[in-house]
């Protein structure tokens, strides 16, 4: 199985402050332990760093995080087609580019599930999941 992570699960795993940390770090590690493929964007990489920014200590821990994940996770880009996808989907719908950006990169990579926390994350064809 394939999953897709949205930017506010990765941030929740690697903020300790974040209420939902302990479980997005269970998520995580369930995920990992029954060898599902987990699937982030390079765009997670930089917005990340750029909301850890005020942090000295979280921009490290981000570091040593995306150290372990770049071999364990899959990081996808989200090219041209996927770029026009969402932006056609966001002016018709209204909808914001960023998520649906990010869920149009799940679907190109084939993810069967999109982790997040944003209730109005785009409800197309894979299936939207939250820590529940």
């Amino acid at each position: 199985m394939k999953v897709f992570f949205d930017l506010n699960i990765i941030i929740d795993i690697i903020d300790t402050d974040r209420a939902n940390n302990q479980k997005a770090v269970a998520l995580m590690q369930n995920l990992m332990r029954n060898g599902t493929d987990i699937v982030i964007s390079e765009d997670s990489i930089s917005t990340l760093y750029y909301n850890l920014r005020h942090s000295k200590q979280k921009q490290l821990i981000l570091l040593d995080f995306l150290e372990v994940i770049t071999q364990k996770w899959q990081l996808a880009s989200f090219g041209v087609e996927t770029i026009k996808k969402a932006i056609k989907y966001s002016k018709n719908s209204n909808a914001d580019l960023e998520d649906a950006l990010q869920y149009f990169c799940a679907d190109k990579e084939g993810c069967e599930v999109i982790y997040t926390c944003d209730k109005n994350f785009p409800k197309i064809a894979i299936a939207v999941k939250n820590y529940d």
